[in-house]
């Protein structure tokens, strides 16, 4: 059925269909391993796969399976399964960013493309603008 130039379908019907995957869903339980083998195997072989949602939502042993074997020619991501944990950074020895660093059917950018200029002006003054409001409530400032 089409609607305002899409064509609704079901999940196995657009990944055995597309050349492009880019996935854009929230982080929640139910969706943690969303994009799993049996989804990387509906792909198109020739097809890329890009994830700038959570690392966490995808099987990652099963993206680098699919790289390697040729099964999609290729994936980008900014975000890797671990990246909000309290240390905060990928260890270099990352299955993924392991076989990044010397193939090239696989881009890890930095989960950053948020922070422009002004995005980060809109967050500074909007938790100032909360600091002053809780201080005032607070009986901080007069």
């Amino acid at each position: 059925k089409r609607m305002d130039g899409a064509v609704k379908t079901d999940l196995a019907q657009l990944l055995e269909k597309s050349d492009f995957v880019s996935l854009h869903i929230n982080y929640c339980d139910e969706n943690v391993g969303f994009i799993g083998k049996a989804e990387f195997d509906l792909m198109k072989r020739g097809s890329f796969f890009v994830n700038t949602s959570r690392g966490e939502l995808i099987d990652e042993a099963a993206l680098l399976s699919v790289l390697r074997e040729g099964g999609i020619a290729g994936a980008a991501l900014d975000v890797l399964r671990g990246e909000n944990m309290p240390e905060g950074f990928i260890p270099n020895n990352d299955k993924l960013v392991k076989y990044a660093q010397s193939h090239n059917n696989l881009i890890i950018t930095p989960h950053i493309g948020g922070c422009t200029v002004e995005s980060m002006e809109k967050t500074e003054v909007f938790i100032a603008s909360k600091l002053v409001q809780y201080l005032s409530k607070s009986g901080y400032m007069m």
